[in-house]
């Protein structure tokens, strides 16, 4: 071919290239395996939207610590009783730097987000923003609240965006139920409209966020960082607070919590660890727009509208799935129908959890003899596993008592012992037992009508004492709250609580305090008293004196005398006395119940707390146990124990005798106590929860011992609240003061003189000079009272 001729032909073979690259144009062919979309060009998974520059990053840092100082700063003076205008100036400081910072932001919020060091600084400044700038952050991070919500730390600014945001929404809200508003007529009064475009209200906002994640909510829900953000969604939907359950499990992980509480300055950002997991609790909601039901609605189906029973279940053995799950099932129990609760309902969320038993309960409700429902695979791991126990919680709480009912009889009932030692299972028993009823029920063969609560205190009387050897009192716990709440078979309760432990409740008085501090039978813990010897043991020591004193020279692994083993036994045992002996020379009472602080523990002491509070006489084995101790005194000075006592006197149940033979009880160690950390708590208690009578008793002992509680950090406050300079100066009137300071709080009295008066006149009774009280400038604006020197050494000779 000649040069003329390709050169002829090139065109020819351009336009044939032109035409088979449009063709693949219109095919959808454009996107070859070499072209890359600049979007994915240089995209890093740690920074979606970039890094930050590092003097914007060194700027932010330099706010931060400055903010941190004036709160701190501002907070001391508060607490200091300084002047307002000084607190004003900190605080106008304060709002000038946070809007200088907040100008600085603008444009870089996405980055900032998910910078690590800069998102810590933006979640503190979120706390401080007001309503239009936070409009206006989370208006900037519209369309990427997906990729937020997956990112590690721009999931936690997402989280306090949405905390913050609920308080606004609320204030325009109306309370849930009462005298709703559209949400339209709210979002058109909240709406701004301004030179860039208009500024959707905080209601809108909220409401376009959830139509956006609602695309990807079901893998957000498995999500590492997600699944927290759609949880905070579901509580803002609900209304349910969650600022106040920002540091919950159900918010946040235990990680967040614990770098949220730490990294806290003024407490702002503390929050109390209420739980909300109890839908029958009730639980003070916050004010929600009327779209939010639709809203919530819109959200469970397309999170788990396509899902069928087997993913269900799935998901409630998933970590991160769970609790979301579990907020979907209390939203189903608060979503009433006509014929009750969603959650009562056949094929329900709580039926697919439950694998079926509403659909049973309601098909043998229908039928004069109950069927036989037949054990699931799945709700027998699920007894067993970690995840889903928590699942099966709320749903038993979410079920109707007749299905709690069928769930005991089918895979409880028969099997307590086994299944209330699992370290996993004995939650969901006694999360049973707490819905149990004490109407007597038709069995699955129809012979004899069954009460379930009553089974379950049998079952804790037969083998009660496998759950106190495993430490797992999670049961009988339950067991008493129940028949307590119910006011049936209490007593039956409490004997068979006594049971458990080995005791009689008649011939072991002395021990039922200590044993049931303990957490051990009655035979474990008599093994651990100093002195203890073995059934036959006394029998071999002095039949082994005279025999044998002679033999066994030419035995082997034997010399002269004692082995070293049996010498360093010797030893401890003679150890053992010399204590036990200087115990008793004390006088403190502690040789029959010898309360230590390491024998006491805190599921010993909720138990007794607990029987406290059971109708009279039920409770009365408690008051007897505690009269029948020598004193008292060990257990008031207990911080575990000393709950005990303060339960038992301010107790709803408890009678006029009981509380006269406690008080009584204690009186002798009165002054004693109320020098101690714990003991001035008891001390408190049984003058806040005294007649007149035992008040005035109260106050003669109290004069006998002033000495002792002059110079003591914690006597002091007690006898503050006796007013007993103006005792001493007329006892009518102290009656009267004591008369009219009885419709006040209780652990509030108000005295009517101060502290330096009652010195004075405690000094001039025991004849010494009343000191002088003299006001002396530190150089600063406060002023402090200075005792004279000569009340030092009085203090000092009263010592």
């Amino acid at each position: 071919m000649t040069a003329q001729q390709s050169h002829q032909a090139l065109p020819s073979q351009l336009n044939s290239f032109k035409r088979s690259l449009e063709s693949s144009q219109d095919q959808g062919q454009d996107q070859s395996s070499w072209i890359v979309e600049p979007s994915h060009i240089n995209v890093d998974e740690n920074a979606p939207f970039g890094f930050v520059d590092a003097e914007v990053k060194a700027y932010f840092r330099e706010a931060h610590t400055r903010l941190k100082d004036l709160e701190i700063r501002s907070l001391e003076k508060v607490r200091g009783g300084e002047e307002e205008e000084e607190g004003r100036e900190e605080d106008s400081e304060i709002s000038l730097l946070v809007n200088a910072t907040l100008e600085e932001l603008d444009g870089k919020e996405l980055q900032l987000a998910t910078d690590p060091d800069c998102s810590v600084i933006l979640e503190n400044l979120i706390g401080k923003m007001g309503e239009k700038p936070l409009r206006v952050l989370m208006d900037r991070m519209a369309g990427n609240y997906s990729v937020i919500a997956s990112h590690r730390f721009g999931s936690h600014v997402l989280q306090s965006c949405l905390t913050s945001l609920q308080t606004f929404i609320s204030s325009k809200g109306s309370p849930r139920g009462k005298g709703k508003r559209k949400s339209d007529d709210m979002d058109q009064d909240e709406t701004e409209e301004g030179s860039q475009g208009i500024l959707r209200s905080s209601t809108l906002l909220f409401l376009d966020l959830c139509e956006e994640i609602k695309e990807s909510i079901t893998t957000m829900i498995k999500d590492q960082f997600a699944t927290h953000v759609v949880r905070t969604v579901l509580f803002i939907l609900t209304g349910r607070p969650a600022a106040e359950n920002a540091s919950s499990s159900s918010l946040r992980s235990k990680k967040s919590a614990k770098f949220r509480a730490k990294s806290s300055t003024s407490g702002a950002t503390s929050t109390s660890s209420s739980s909300s997991s109890n839908p029958n609790a009730e639980v003070e909601r916050v004010p929600i727009p009327a779209s939010f039901e639709q809203a919530l609605t819109s959200i469970r189906d397309a999170s788990l509208g396509s899902l069928d029973a087997n993913q269900i279940r799935q998901l409630s053995i998933d970590p991160l799935a769970s609790p979301v799950l579990q907020l979907f099932l209390m939203t189903e129990f608060e979503s009433s129908t006509e014929d009750g609760p969603a959650s009562y309902q056949s094929g329900s969320l709580t039926d697919m959890v439950l694998d079926g038993l509403v659909s049973s309960q309601n098909e043998d409700g229908k039928r004069s003899k109950a069927k036989e429902v037949e054990r699931s695979d799945h709700l027998e791991s699920s007894l067993r596993d970690s995840v889903a126990t928590h699942v099966l919680e709320i749903a038993l709480q979410t079920c109707s008592e007749d299905v709690v009912s069928l769930f005991w009889r089918t895979y409880i009932s028969g099997r307590l012992a086994k299944l209330g030692t699992h370290p996993s299972a004995n939650f969901v028993v006694a999360r049973a037992i707490r819905r149990l009823s004490a109407s007597a029920r038709s069995s699955s063969s129809g012979d004899s009508p069954k009460d379930d609560l009553l089974s379950a205190i049998e079952e804790v009387e037969k083998a009660g004492d496998n759950l106190v050897k495993e430490g797992m009192l999670g049961v009988i716990q339950a067991l008493l709250e129940r028949t307590g709440s119910l006011e049936v078979y209490e007593g039956k309760a409490v004997k068979a609580t006594l049971s458990a432990f080995r005791l009689d409740g008649e011939e072991h008085l002395d021990l039922v305090i200590p044993v049931i501090l303990s957490l051990k039978t009655r035979k474990a813990y008599l093994h651990t008293r100093p002195g203890f010897k073995k059934e036959g043991q006394e029998k071999n020591e002095r039949g082994g004196k005279g025999k044998g004193r002679g033999k066994g020279k030419g035995r082997k692994g034997k010399e002269e005398g004692k082995p070293v083993e049996d010498e360093q036994a010797d030893e401890n045992v003679a150890q053992a006395d010399k204590q036990a002996e200087k115990i008793d020379e004390k006088g403190d009472g502690s040789e029959d119940a010898a309360i230590d602080e390491r024998d006491a523990t805190i599921q010993g002491s909720l138990l007794l707390q607990t029987m406290t509070k059971l109708q009279n006489p039920h409770n009365d084995i408690v008051y007897q146990a505690l009269d029948s101790l020598k004193s008292l005194r060990p257990l008031c000075k207990s911080s575990v124990a000393v709950h005990v006592v303060l339960a038992a006197l301010s107790s709803p149940t408890i009678s006029f005798k009981q509380k006269k033979g406690l008080t009584h009880k204690i009186l002798p160690d009165l002054h004693v106590l109320a020098d101690d950390k714990w003991g001035s708590r008891v001390a408190d208690s049984c003058w806040d929860f005294s007649d007149g009578f035992t008040k005035e008793k109260i106050v003669g002992h109290m004069l006998k011992n002033e000495r002792h509680l002059l110079g003591s950090y914690y006597g002091g406050f007690f006898l503050r609240k006796l007013n007993l300079s103006l005792y001493r100066k007329s006892v009518r009137e102290w009656k009267d003061w004591l008369t009219n300071t009885k419709g006040q709080p209780k652990n509030a009295v108000a005295c009517s003189i101060t502290m330096e008066e009652q010195i004075r006149s405690s000094m001039s009774t025991l004849g010494h000079k009343a000191p002088v009280l003299v006001e002396e400038s530190t150089g600063g604006k406060r002023k402090r009272a200075k005792v004279d020197i000569e009340l030092d050494g009085i203090l000092k000779d009263l010592k």
